[in-house]
């Protein structure tokens, strides 16, 4: 009789745990779409002052990486443009030339800003979009990037001249939408 209890709390405790992390919304929203594809979260980390979520294309890692999307969030920040402006201005400064947009939206405030950029040594270039949302007390940080490494990199900033705007576009109007794994 005390084995069948021990094992039926084991049993039940094991489905309360199952049902808790299944309803658990980091675990929830463990995917995002972007353009028509599905990122798989590959990172994560929280303090006391972001939380940030990287998302990888299936089959792409964080050291090789083609395509990432992001999602940030600061409790103790409030203002887009002016968190927004600090980033184009590091971006500078690591490097002047650097071509980036900012741009506001005056009906709700949110911010989408995207810049080309590559490290000295040219390895690789990367575009990037982020919008930035007021969320809550804070503010929520959505980025899309692309990175082409060597012998691609031409090929990609041909590429990107047309579709730079579509993408843009595309995370300014709709954002990063969470799915399931």
């Amino acid at each position: 009789m005390r084995r069948r209890w021990i094992s039926g709390m084991f049993g039940r405790g094991l489905l309360i745990l199952c049902l808790s992390v299944l309803a658990c919304p980091a675990h929830a929203q463990s995917a995002v779409l972007f353009d028509g594809t599905k990122f798989i979260q590959a990172f994560h980390t929280s303090d006391d002052t972001q939380t940030i979520t990287e998302f990888l294309p299936e089959g792409q890692d964080l050291k090789s990486w083609n395509r990432l999307t992001s999602i940030r969030v600061f409790p103790k920040l409030t203002e887009p443009r002016t968190v927004a402006a600090g980033l184009l201005r590091a971006v500078r400064e690591n490097n002047p030339d650097a071509k980036s947009i900012m741009v506001e939206n005056p009906k709700n405030g949110d911010v989408v800003i995207d810049f080309v950029t590559w490290p000295r040594d040219q390895s690789f270039v990367e575009f990037n979009i982020f919008r930035y949302t007021k969320k809550g007390k804070g503010l929520l940080m959505e980025q899309y990037a692309q990175r082409a490494y060597g012998n691609d990199v031409r090929e990609f900033l041909i590429k990107l001249k047309s579709e730079r705007q579509r993408l843009v576009n595309l995370m300014a109007k709709r954002g990063l939408k969470k799915t399931r794994k």
